[in-house]
């Protein structure tokens, strides 16, 4: 026992003493593996994912299902989609058209092996996203042109990753906010009182 006692005290000094043991134990820095600017510029120069580039006017694509439509936004599924992606299986990539031009794709997994892969491919093409938080499993890369973010739910495992053009996505939101009714202020009339 004597013998046990002192072998664990000798290699919990040894860990502590280690680096490479200290490191694994500090708070990791989410500044330290943000995007870098290389993997930034190389996502800007992408503008767009695969074989699609953001503003495409949708008469450019083939093979299109429309799955949805709200307002100048429609939202489309291409039939002849790989949904490999590094090594994840997409559980649906989805293309989304403001006025007729690709503004977002969004693509999607389902469990932690295909949502840890597609994590991995687009840090492979871009770099570490930048984390906020080391228990969130959020990733942003943000550009100057191009906007790429990771999510996965805790609870399903289940992952969306989106990428858009930051352009259009703010011309779409001044356009919907020139284009939102405008509140009109309660009039201003003198409280009621009653005479008794």
């Amino acid at each position: 026992m004597l013998r046990t006692l002192f072998s664990t005290l000798l290699l919990g000094t040894l860990l502590s003493a280690c680096p490479t043991a200290q490191a694994q134990q500090q708070p990791t820095d989410a500044f330290a593996t943000a995007p870098t600017t290389d993997g930034l510029q190389q996502l800007d120069r992408t503008y767009g994912f695969r074989d699609v580039t953001f503003e495409m006017p949708i008469s450019a694509f083939r093979n299109l299902v429309l799955v949805d439509a709200t307002g100048n936004t429609k939202i489309y599924r291409r039939t002849t989609d790989s949904y490999q992606v590094g090594q994840a299986q997409a559980a649906s990539i989805l293309y989304y058209f403001y006025k007729g031009k690709l503004i977002t794709v969004r693509l999607t997994t389902q469990g932690d092996a295909n949502s840890r892969g597609m994590l991995e491919a687009f840090s492979d093409l871009y770099g570490p996203g930048y984390q906020a938080n080391d228990h969130v499993e959020k990733h942003v890369w943000q550009g100057d042109k191009v906007y790429l973010g990771y999510e996965q739910n805790t609870l399903t495992n289940n992952a969306t990753v989106y990428i858009w053009s930051n352009a259009l996505v703010e011309q779409r939101r001044r356009e919907e906010l020139k284009a939102a009714p405008k509140a009109t202020p309660p009039s201003r009339q003198a409280p009621k009182t009653s005479r008794r």
